[in-house]
Protein backbone atom coordinates (compact mmCIF):
# COMPACT_ATOMS: atom_id res chain seq x y z
CA UNK A 1 0.00 0.00 0.00
CA UNK A 2 1.46 3.62 -1.14
CA UNK A 3 0.66 6.30 2.14
CA UNK A 4 0.94 9.67 0.57
CA UNK A 5 1.63 12.90 2.96
CA UNK A 6 -0.14 15.81 3.03
CA UNK A 7 -0.46 18.22 0.12
CA UNK A 8 2.50 20.35 -0.18
CA UNK A 9 0.90 23.53 0.28
CA UNK A 10 -0.57 22.40 3.59
CA UNK A 11 2.67 21.66 4.98
CA UNK A 12 4.73 24.61 4.07
CA UNK A 13 1.76 26.72 5.01
CA UNK A 14 2.02 24.96 8.85
CA UNK A 15 5.11 26.37 8.58
CA UNK A 16 4.25 29.51 8.09
CA UNK A 17 2.46 29.90 11.07
CA UNK A 18 5.53 30.36 13.08
CA UNK A 19 6.05 33.76 11.66
CA UNK A 20 4.40 35.86 14.30
CA UNK A 21 7.54 34.54 16.23
CA UNK A 22 9.84 35.56 13.70
CA UNK A 23 8.15 39.10 13.37
CA UNK A 24 8.89 39.84 16.73
CA UNK A 25 12.59 38.85 16.45
CA UNK A 26 13.04 41.18 13.56
CA UNK A 27 11.30 44.01 15.54
CA UNK A 28 14.13 43.13 18.56
CA UNK A 29 16.76 43.53 15.82
CA UNK A 30 15.90 46.87 15.28
CA UNK A 31 16.91 48.12 18.18
CA UNK A 32 19.92 45.97 18.04
CA UNK A 33 20.80 47.50 14.94
CA UNK A 34 19.76 51.38 16.06
CA UNK A 35 22.56 50.64 19.14
CA UNK A 36 25.22 49.31 16.43
CA UNK A 37 24.68 52.31 14.70
CA UNK A 38 25.43 54.75 17.25
CA UNK A 39 28.55 52.91 18.12
CA UNK A 40 29.83 52.39 15.02
CA UNK A 41 28.81 56.48 14.04
CA UNK A 42 31.59 56.67 17.08
CA UNK A 43 34.38 55.36 15.47
CA UNK A 44 37.21 57.70 14.51
CA UNK A 45 39.27 56.27 11.00
CA UNK A 46 42.47 54.79 12.92
CA UNK A 47 45.04 51.80 11.96
CA UNK A 48 43.65 48.63 13.74
CA UNK A 49 44.79 45.11 13.62
CA UNK A 50 42.35 42.87 12.35
CA UNK A 51 42.25 38.95 13.82
CA UNK A 52 38.89 38.22 11.27
CA UNK A 53 38.66 36.74 8.26
CA UNK A 54 37.02 39.40 6.59
CA UNK A 55 35.80 42.63 7.98
CA UNK A 56 35.74 46.53 7.41
CA UNK A 57 36.98 49.45 9.66
CA UNK A 58 36.29 52.99 8.45
CA UNK A 59 38.85 55.50 6.60
CA UNK A 60 36.42 58.61 6.52
CA UNK A 61 34.41 60.58 8.95
CA UNK A 62 31.32 57.98 9.67
CA UNK A 63 28.88 59.40 8.50
CA UNK A 64 25.97 59.32 5.22
CA UNK A 65 27.26 60.82 1.84
CA UNK A 66 25.44 61.91 -0.73
CA UNK A 67 25.87 64.19 -3.89
CA UNK A 68 25.18 67.62 -3.50
CA UNK A 69 23.38 67.69 -7.03
CA UNK A 70 21.22 65.03 -6.16
CA UNK A 71 20.31 65.91 -3.04
CA UNK A 72 17.17 67.98 -3.60
CA UNK A 73 17.12 67.44 -7.30
CA UNK A 74 13.90 66.94 -8.77
CA UNK A 75 15.19 64.13 -11.48
CA UNK A 76 18.37 62.51 -10.75
CA UNK A 77 18.68 61.06 -13.68
CA UNK A 78 18.81 64.34 -16.16
CA UNK A 79 21.04 65.22 -13.42
CA UNK A 80 23.34 62.91 -13.09
CA UNK A 81 23.23 62.45 -17.23
CA UNK A 82 24.70 65.91 -17.99
CA UNK A 83 27.57 65.22 -14.75
CA UNK A 84 28.50 61.89 -16.59
CA UNK A 85 28.33 62.78 -19.83
CA UNK A 86 32.32 61.59 -20.99
CA UNK A 87 32.43 59.22 -18.64
CA UNK A 88 33.67 55.40 -20.28
CA UNK A 89 31.93 52.67 -18.66
CA UNK A 90 32.54 48.90 -19.20
CA UNK A 91 30.90 45.56 -18.33
CA UNK A 92 31.58 41.70 -18.30
CA UNK A 93 29.76 38.83 -17.34
CA UNK A 94 30.72 34.88 -17.98
CA UNK A 95 28.57 31.97 -18.37
CA UNK A 96 29.80 28.85 -18.63
CA UNK A 97 28.40 25.11 -20.45
CA UNK A 98 30.36 22.26 -17.79
CA UNK A 99 28.28 19.00 -18.08
CA UNK A 100 29.95 17.65 -15.15
CA UNK A 101 30.02 14.67 -13.71
CA UNK A 102 26.93 13.99 -15.18
CA UNK A 103 28.81 14.03 -18.40
CA UNK A 104 31.32 11.25 -20.05
CA UNK A 105 32.99 13.95 -22.62
CA UNK A 106 34.88 16.83 -20.15
CA UNK A 107 34.27 19.67 -22.57
CA UNK A 108 34.16 22.99 -21.21
CA UNK A 109 32.41 26.08 -23.45
CA UNK A 110 33.05 29.38 -21.97
CA UNK A 111 30.74 32.79 -22.75
CA UNK A 112 31.76 36.35 -22.01
CA UNK A 113 29.03 38.93 -22.78
CA UNK A 114 30.58 42.51 -22.61
CA UNK A 115 29.27 46.19 -23.37
CA UNK A 116 30.97 49.44 -23.19
CA UNK A 117 29.73 53.17 -23.76
CA UNK A 118 31.58 56.53 -24.21
CA UNK A 119 28.91 58.39 -22.53
CA UNK A 120 27.56 59.66 -24.53
CA UNK A 121 28.33 58.26 -27.84
CA UNK A 122 29.94 55.42 -29.79
CA UNK A 123 29.47 52.19 -27.86
CA UNK A 124 29.18 48.37 -28.36
CA UNK A 125 28.64 45.04 -27.06
CA UNK A 126 28.36 41.53 -27.67
CA UNK A 127 29.98 37.78 -26.39
CA UNK A 128 33.25 35.93 -26.84
CA UNK A 129 32.79 32.09 -27.04
CA UNK A 130 35.61 29.83 -26.34
CA UNK A 131 35.47 25.97 -26.37
CA UNK A 132 38.32 24.20 -24.16
CA UNK A 133 39.57 21.42 -24.83
CA UNK A 134 40.20 18.59 -22.25
CA UNK A 135 43.80 19.15 -21.71
CA UNK A 136 42.86 22.96 -20.18
CA UNK A 137 39.92 22.05 -18.67
CA UNK A 138 41.85 19.27 -16.12
CA UNK A 139 42.19 22.82 -14.33
CA UNK A 140 39.39 24.39 -11.64
CA UNK A 141 37.20 26.28 -14.26
CA UNK A 142 37.36 29.31 -12.12
CA UNK A 143 40.68 30.24 -13.41
CA UNK A 144 39.71 29.17 -17.12
CA UNK A 145 37.32 31.69 -16.96
CA UNK A 146 39.63 34.68 -15.60
CA UNK A 147 41.42 33.45 -18.61
CA UNK A 148 38.97 34.10 -21.02
CA UNK A 149 37.47 37.20 -19.37
CA UNK A 150 41.36 38.89 -19.54
CA UNK A 151 41.29 38.26 -23.02
CA UNK A 152 37.60 39.96 -23.51
CA UNK A 153 39.16 43.15 -21.48
CA UNK A 154 42.54 43.67 -23.25
CA UNK A 155 40.63 43.00 -26.95
CA UNK A 156 37.19 43.92 -26.73
CA UNK A 157 36.36 46.51 -24.08
CA UNK A 158 39.71 48.23 -22.40
CA UNK A 159 41.07 49.59 -26.11
CA UNK A 160 37.59 50.89 -26.67
CA UNK A 161 37.13 53.30 -23.53
CA UNK A 162 38.20 56.37 -24.64
CA UNK A 163 37.80 59.51 -22.11
CA UNK A 164 39.96 60.24 -18.94
CA UNK A 165 37.31 59.00 -16.77
CA UNK A 166 36.97 54.95 -17.20
CA UNK A 167 35.08 52.72 -15.21
CA UNK A 168 34.62 49.29 -15.48
CA UNK A 169 32.16 47.53 -13.52
CA UNK A 170 32.37 43.47 -12.49
CA UNK A 171 29.78 41.31 -11.26
CA UNK A 172 31.66 39.94 -8.39
CA UNK A 173 33.92 40.53 -4.80
CA UNK A 174 37.37 41.40 -5.58
CA UNK A 175 38.45 40.99 -1.90
CA UNK A 176 38.17 37.58 -2.89
CA UNK A 177 36.92 35.71 0.57
CA UNK A 178 34.36 33.18 -0.95
CA UNK A 179 37.82 31.60 -1.89
CA UNK A 180 38.73 31.64 1.66
CA UNK A 181 37.39 27.65 1.92
CA UNK A 182 39.29 26.97 -0.91
CA UNK A 183 42.57 24.84 -0.86
CA UNK A 184 45.71 26.92 -0.73
CA UNK A 185 47.35 25.96 -4.49
CA UNK A 186 43.46 26.70 -5.83
CA UNK A 187 42.85 30.18 -3.70
CA UNK A 188 46.45 31.63 -4.66
CA UNK A 189 46.34 30.33 -8.10
CA UNK A 190 43.14 32.16 -8.63
CA UNK A 191 44.73 35.57 -6.54
CA UNK A 192 47.19 35.61 -9.17
CA UNK A 193 44.50 35.69 -11.58
CA UNK A 194 42.60 38.21 -10.53
CA UNK A 195 45.57 40.09 -9.62
CA UNK A 196 46.80 40.00 -13.57
CA UNK A 197 43.48 41.03 -14.60
CA UNK A 198 43.48 44.13 -11.70
CA UNK A 199 46.91 45.91 -12.73
CA UNK A 200 46.18 45.49 -16.19
CA UNK A 201 43.22 47.84 -15.52
CA UNK A 202 44.98 50.22 -13.30
CA UNK A 203 47.82 50.23 -15.53
CA UNK A 204 45.48 51.67 -18.47
CA UNK A 205 43.78 54.07 -15.94
CA UNK A 206 40.18 51.91 -15.91
CA UNK A 207 38.77 52.00 -12.11
CA UNK A 208 38.26 47.97 -11.65
CA UNK A 209 34.50 48.11 -9.73
CA UNK A 210 33.37 45.25 -7.80
CA UNK A 211 29.29 45.67 -7.68
CA UNK A 212 27.48 42.73 -5.52
CA UNK A 213 25.39 42.09 -3.21
CA UNK A 214 26.45 40.48 0.34
CA UNK A 215 25.00 39.01 3.34
CA UNK A 216 28.39 39.61 5.57
CA UNK A 217 29.03 40.96 8.83
CA UNK A 218 32.58 42.90 8.21
CA UNK A 219 31.15 45.92 9.88
CA UNK A 220 30.13 44.76 12.65
CA UNK A 221 33.66 42.59 13.22
CA UNK A 222 35.34 46.27 12.47
CA UNK A 223 33.35 47.99 15.25
CA UNK A 224 34.49 44.68 17.43
CA UNK A 225 37.89 45.24 15.93
CA UNK A 226 38.51 48.29 17.28
CA UNK A 227 36.51 48.70 20.46
CA UNK A 228 37.36 45.41 21.43
CA UNK A 229 33.90 44.12 22.25
CA UNK A 230 33.08 40.57 21.48
CA UNK A 231 29.39 41.19 22.94
CA UNK A 232 27.68 42.98 19.69
CA UNK A 233 24.93 41.32 18.04
CA UNK A 234 24.93 39.83 14.33
CA UNK A 235 23.60 42.43 12.11
CA UNK A 236 24.51 42.48 8.21
CA UNK A 237 26.14 45.16 6.74
CA UNK A 238 22.87 45.55 4.33
CA UNK A 239 20.49 45.99 7.38
CA UNK A 240 22.69 48.47 8.72
CA UNK A 241 23.37 50.45 5.88
CA UNK A 242 19.51 50.46 5.04
CA UNK A 243 18.97 52.07 8.30
CA UNK A 244 21.86 54.12 8.35
CA UNK A 245 21.67 55.86 4.84
CA UNK A 246 19.49 57.84 2.80
CA UNK A 247 18.37 56.64 -0.49
CA UNK A 248 21.33 57.41 -2.66
CA UNK A 249 23.69 58.15 -0.59
CA UNK A 250 26.92 56.62 0.02
CA UNK A 251 28.85 55.26 3.67
CA UNK A 252 32.18 56.12 4.55
CA UNK A 253 35.37 54.39 2.65
CA UNK A 254 36.10 51.71 4.13
CA UNK A 255 39.35 49.59 4.30
CA UNK A 256 38.93 45.87 3.40
CA UNK A 257 40.31 43.07 5.20
CA UNK A 258 40.45 39.89 4.34
CA UNK A 259 43.16 37.01 4.52
CA UNK A 260 42.21 36.12 0.63
CA UNK A 261 43.63 39.49 -0.63
CA UNK A 262 44.09 43.00 0.73
CA UNK A 263 46.36 44.70 -1.51
CA UNK A 264 47.25 44.30 -5.45
CA UNK A 265 50.77 44.75 -5.52
CA UNK A 266 51.26 47.48 -2.77
CA UNK A 267 47.83 49.08 -3.97
CA UNK A 268 45.01 48.91 -0.85
CA UNK A 269 41.75 47.50 -1.80
CA UNK A 270 38.15 49.36 -0.35
CA UNK A 271 35.35 49.56 -0.09
CA UNK A 272 31.80 51.27 0.64
CA UNK A 273 27.81 50.96 0.45
CA UNK A 274 25.46 52.59 -1.36
CA UNK A 275 21.54 52.62 -1.03
CA UNK A 276 19.95 52.70 -4.52
CA UNK A 277 16.85 52.46 -3.12
CA UNK A 278 14.39 51.12 -0.17
CA UNK A 279 16.00 47.78 0.62
CA UNK A 280 18.65 47.91 -2.19
CA UNK A 281 22.15 48.06 -0.35
CA UNK A 282 25.20 47.09 -2.96
CA UNK A 283 28.83 46.65 -1.66
CA UNK A 284 31.02 48.48 -3.96
CA UNK A 285 35.11 47.54 -3.72
CA UNK A 286 37.65 49.33 -5.58
CA UNK A 287 41.70 50.00 -5.71
CA UNK A 288 43.03 53.14 -3.62
CA UNK A 289 44.06 54.85 -6.89
CA UNK A 290 45.83 58.62 -6.65
CA UNK A 291 43.38 59.14 -9.96
CA UNK A 292 40.26 57.88 -7.82
CA UNK A 293 37.71 60.55 -7.36
CA UNK A 294 34.76 59.70 -4.97
CA UNK A 295 32.21 61.53 -6.26
CA UNK A 296 32.61 60.06 -10.04
CA UNK A 297 32.38 56.61 -8.73
CA UNK A 298 29.34 57.17 -6.56
CA UNK A 299 27.86 59.52 -9.44
CA UNK A 300 28.44 56.85 -12.27
CA UNK A 301 27.02 53.89 -9.98
CA UNK A 302 24.15 55.65 -8.99
CA UNK A 303 23.36 56.66 -13.05
CA UNK A 304 23.58 53.73 -13.80
CA UNK A 305 21.31 51.78 -11.61
CA UNK A 306 18.67 55.04 -11.68
CA UNK A 307 18.44 53.96 -15.34
CA UNK A 308 18.41 50.44 -14.82
CA UNK A 309 16.01 50.77 -12.19
CA UNK A 310 17.30 49.67 -9.31
CA UNK A 311 20.92 48.36 -10.93
CA UNK A 312 23.46 48.74 -13.18
CA UNK A 313 22.43 49.22 -16.89
CA UNK A 314 26.02 47.91 -18.22
CA UNK A 315 25.95 45.00 -15.74
CA UNK A 316 21.93 44.00 -17.27
CA UNK A 317 23.20 44.55 -20.99
CA UNK A 318 26.80 42.46 -19.92
CA UNK A 319 24.55 39.28 -18.38
CA UNK A 320 21.53 39.17 -21.25
CA UNK A 321 24.52 38.97 -23.65
CA UNK A 322 26.57 36.20 -20.98
CA UNK A 323 24.03 34.18 -19.76
CA UNK A 324 23.20 30.39 -21.07
CA UNK A 325 19.37 29.45 -21.50
CA UNK A 326 18.30 26.23 -21.57
CA UNK A 327 17.86 26.40 -25.55
CA UNK A 328 21.59 27.30 -25.68
CA UNK A 329 22.95 24.85 -23.51
CA UNK A 330 20.59 21.94 -25.28
CA UNK A 331 22.03 23.58 -28.76
CA UNK A 332 25.81 23.45 -26.90
CA UNK A 333 25.28 19.56 -25.77
CA UNK A 334 23.56 18.44 -29.50
CA UNK A 335 26.99 19.86 -30.61
CA UNK A 336 29.39 17.95 -29.09
CA UNK A 337 27.31 14.69 -29.71
CA UNK A 338 27.27 15.86 -33.46
CA UNK A 339 30.85 16.76 -33.39
CA UNK A 340 31.67 13.00 -31.58
CA UNK A 341 29.30 11.55 -33.96
CA UNK A 342 27.51 9.93 -31.38
CA UNK A 343 23.64 10.29 -32.31
CA UNK A 344 21.88 11.86 -29.57
CA UNK A 345 23.30 14.68 -26.95
CA UNK A 346 21.37 12.38 -24.09
CA UNK A 347 23.51 9.31 -24.43
CA UNK A 348 26.46 11.60 -23.67
CA UNK A 349 25.13 12.34 -19.41
CA UNK A 350 24.48 9.67 -17.40
CA UNK A 351 20.46 8.83 -17.11
CA UNK A 352 20.18 10.46 -13.20
CA UNK A 353 21.04 13.60 -15.36
CA UNK A 354 18.60 12.25 -18.22
CA UNK A 355 15.56 11.84 -16.06
CA UNK A 356 16.26 15.61 -14.42
CA UNK A 357 16.17 17.28 -17.69
CA UNK A 358 13.64 14.64 -19.36
CA UNK A 359 11.45 13.61 -16.82
CA UNK A 360 9.03 11.98 -19.23
CA UNK A 361 11.63 10.19 -21.50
Amino acid sequence: MWKSGEAKELVIRRALANISDLASNFLQHRDDVDRLLRTFSELSPSPVQISYETALTPLEEVKPYALPEVKDAENPENVLEDVVRGFSIGSYDTSYHNPGAHFFIPLLLVNVGYWYHNLFNEGGSGNYAELLSYDVYKEDVEIVLKRVEYKVLSNFIVPNLKSSRKFLFMDESLDLSYTLSWCIEKREAIIGQVNEILKYLISNEVLPIGLHYTRKYDIVRGISAITGRDDLPEVSDRVLMNTFLDVYDRSPVLRVHTRALSEIDGIPLYALFIKLGEYNIVRVEFPGVEWLSLDDLHRIILYQSIVGGGFPRCMQKSHELAVLRIKDREMIEESFAQMLRIPASYILISKKQVRKRWPHI
